[in-house]
C-alpha cells in the first residue's frame, strides 16, 4: 500500500473518533442552543471520515487490481471484513443489552444485521465489493469513465434530495427497504465510482491534486458555505447520508489525500501501527467511548486537554486491545487481517 494511504487512514480514524467524542459530549452535557449549533458544524467537518473510509476501500481495490480480480476476492472480504463486523456487532449487542429493554438477539438483528447502528458503512462497503466484482466481470475500463463519474454524482444527489423532500422515496427507503436507510446503495453510489476512478488513475489524480490544491481548498470552503445555506434547521442529527454534504465530502477527501502526502515520513512507525488497526478502531471505539468519556469529562471545561486526552485514551485502548488479540491468529476474524502484516508489535 502507498505510504500516504497509511497517513490517510490515520486521519480518517482520528476524525471518526472525534465525531463520536463530540456526539458523546453533546449527549452528556446538555449544551444550550448556541453550543449545539457550534458542535453541529464542527461534527460536519469530521463526518467526512465515513464516506472517506468507503472511498478508500474501493480505491484500494481498483488500485491493486487494475485488470482482473483474484478468484477469492469476495470470499476474502467476507472473512476479513464481514465476519469481524459481525463479531464486533456481537460485542455491541451485548453491551447495549445491559441497559436496553430489547433482548440481545433483537438488538443484534436490528442494529447489526439490518445496519441500524454506527457500523452500517461496512454493509455499504460490502455492497460495493459485490458491485466491483460485477463491474470487473463486464469490463474494468468502465471505471475510467469521467462521464459515469458525473452521472453517478447526479443520481446520488437526486436520490438523497428526493429521500429528504419527497414522501414516496422516504417511504420506500424507510418502510419497504428491509435494511437501515443509510445502507441504501443509491445514497452512496457516487463514492463507489469516485473511489474506483481514483484507484484506477491513482498517480494521475495525485499529481492533479498536488497541482490544483489551492483550487481544491477553495472548493472545500465553498462547499462548506453551501452546506450552511442548505441546512434544514436540524442541529442535532449529523449524518453523511445527506445530499448537502456530497460536495464537501468529495473535495474534502481530495484535500485530506493531499495532506497525507505532506505527512509522509512523520513518525512512520506510529502511523503504520494505527493504520493497521484502523478497521478495528472504526468499529470498536464507540463501545468503549462512554467509559473513557466518564473519566475524561473532568476536563470538559478545558477543551483542548479534554479532546486530546479522550482521543489518546480511545485510540490507545483500541490499539492495546488489538495488539494483545493479535498474538492469537484466530482473532484475525475480529480485528481483521491488516494487523498481522506488521511483524514487530
Amino acid at each position: 500500500m502507498k505510504t500516504e494511504l497509511n497517513y490517510l487512514r490515520v486521519i480518517l480514524s482520528v476524525f471518526i473518533v472525534l465525531t463520536h467524542l463530540l456526539t458523546q459530549y453533546a449527549i452528556s452535557t446538555e449544551p444550550d442552543e448556541n453550543q449545539i449549533q457550534v458542535l453541529y458544524w464542527i461534527r460536519n467537518i469530521f463526518i467526512v471520515a465515513t464516506p472517506g473510509f468507503i472511498i478508500l476501500s474501493v480505491l484500494l481495490s481498483t488500485m491493486n487490481y487494475r485488470e482482473k480480480l483474484p478468484e477469492n476476492y469476495l470470499w476474502n472480504r467476507v472473512k476479513f471484513i464481514m465476519v469481524p463486523y459481525l463479531m464486533v456487532g456481537l460485542i455491541y449487542a451485548f453491551t447495549e443489552n445491559t441497559f436496553r429493554e430489547d433482548t440481545f438477539w433483537e438488538i443484534f438483528l436490528d442494529s447489526v444485521l439490518l445496519g441500524n447502528w454506527y457500523g452500517y458503512f461496512i454493509l455499504v462497503i460490502m455492497q460495493f465489493f459485490v458491485l466491483n466484482w460485477i463491474v470487473f466481470r463486464i469490463s474494468p475500463k468502465i471505471l475510467n469513465s469521467k462521464l459515469l463519474l458525473f452521472v453517478s454524482f447526479i443520481v446520488n444527489f437526486a436520490f438523497l434530495y428526493s429521500y429528504y423532500n419527497h414522501s414516496f422515496t422516504g417511504n420506500l427507503v424507510d418502510n419497504i427497504y428491509p435494511f437501515g436507510n443509510e445502507t441504501f446503495i443509491l445514497g452512496w453510489i457516487f463514492f463507489y465510482f469516485f473511489g474506483a476512478y481514483i484507484g484506477a488513475n491513482y498517480e494521475k489524480v495525485l499529481a492533479f491534486i498536488h497541482d490544483q490544491i489551492a483550487i481544491i481548498l477553495l472548493l472545500v470552503i465553498i462547499s462548506y458555505t453551501i452546506l450552511i445555506f442548505m441546512n434544514r434547521g436540524d442541529y442535532y442529527t449529523v449524518t453523511s447520508f445527506d445530499y448537502a454534504l456530497m460536495p464537501l465530502h468529495t473535495v474534502g477527501f481530495l484535500f485530506i489525500l493531499n495532506t497525507s502526502t505532506q505527512l509522509t515520513g512523520l513518525a512512520p512507525n506510529v502511523y503504520a501501527l494505527i493504520s493497521s488497526f484502523s478497521f478495528f478502531i472504526f468499529l470498536f471505539h464507540p463501545i468503549i467511548l462512554p467509559g473513557i468519556y466518564s473519566t475524561t469529562s473532568v476536563f470538559a471545561d478545558m477543551t483542548i486537554i479534554f479532546i486530546l486526552t479522550s482521543l489518546l485514551l480511545t485510540i490507545g485502548m483500541c490499539l492495546g486491545i488489538g495488539i494483545i488479540l493479535k498474538q492469537f491468529p484466530i482473532f484475525k476474524f475480529l480485528i481483521g487481517k491488516q494487523p498481522y502484516k506488521i511483524d514487530r508489535i
